[in-house]
C-alpha cells in the first residue's frame, strides 16, 4: 500500500471521515542495563488515537509537525514502559529502539489484546514519517486504519476500498496484495 493509495481512499471513499497509515516491525529496545527483544514497533500518524480510541494516559501524543519532521519520539506501551522503567516515570527519557536514541513523550492506556491478536501493551508508538525514514526506509506502508462516519456505512466502504485498490493494483492472476478487513471480522 502507498501514500496515493491511502490519498485515493480519503478522496474518493464518500464514507471515509478519516485514515490513518501504519507500518510495523519488530526490534529491540533498550533503557540503561535493561533490553527486550523483538517489541512490536508501530510507525503511525498523529490521528492514529481517535481512529482506534487509543490514548495515552501519561505525558501525550507526538504531533503532526513531529511526524512531519521525522522526530526520534516514542509513545511506550504500558507494558514497556513498566518492563523499561518499573515504578520511574519515563518522559523525557532515551530509549534506544535499534540503537537509534529516541525520547518517550507519552505512555499508552492500558488495552491488552485487540481483536487481531496483538498485544497493544507491549508495543511501541511513534510518528509514521520517522518509521519509515529512519528505520526501514520504506516508501510504501502495511495497513491503513480506516475510520467511517457512520457504523451502517462500513459494508459498503469497506466493497469501494476493495475495488478502488483492485483498479490501483491490478491483481495477477486474480490475487489480490492486500485485503480489506473489519476489524469486527477478526472476532
Amino acid at each position: 500500500l502507498t501514500e496515493a493509495d491511502a490519498i485515493a481512499i480519503k478522496t474518493s471513499i464518500q464514507n471515509v471521515s478519516d485514515l490513518c497509515p501504519s507500518s510495523n516491525k519488530s526490534f529491540p529496545v533498550r533503557y540503561k542495563g535493561i533490553s527486550l527483544g523483538g517489541v512490536l514497533t508501530m510507525g503511525v500518524t498523529p490521528n492514529f488515537t481517535d481512529i482506534r480510541n487509543f490514548r495515552p494516559s501519561e505525558g501525550r501524543f507526538f504531533s503532526w509537525d513531529e511526524n512531519n519532521e521525522a522526530l526520534k519520539v516514542v509513545v511506550l506501551g504500558s507494558k514497556v514502559a513498566e518492563k523499561l522503567f518499573g515504578d520511574e516515570s519515563p518522559l523525557g527519557k532515551t530509549v534506544l529502539l535499534y540503537r537509534v536514541p529516541c525520547k518517550v513523550v507519552g505512555v499508552m492506556e492500558t488495552k491488552g489484546v485487540d481483536l487481531s491478536g496483538i498485544d497493544q501493551d507491549n508495543q511501541i508508538l511513534m510518528p509514521f514519517k520517522t518509521f519509515q525514514r529512519r528505520f526501514v526506509n520504506k516508501n510504501y506502508m502495511n495497513a491503513i486504519c480506516v475510520r467511517v462516519d457512520v457504523k451502517e456505512s462500513i459494508q459498503r466502504a469497506k466493497n469501494e476500498i476493495q475495488g478502488l485498490l483492485n483498479v490501483r493494483h491490478k491483481p495477477k492472476d486474480g490475487k489480490d496484495d492486500f485485503s480489506v478487513v473489519d476489524i469486527r471480522d477478526l472476532n
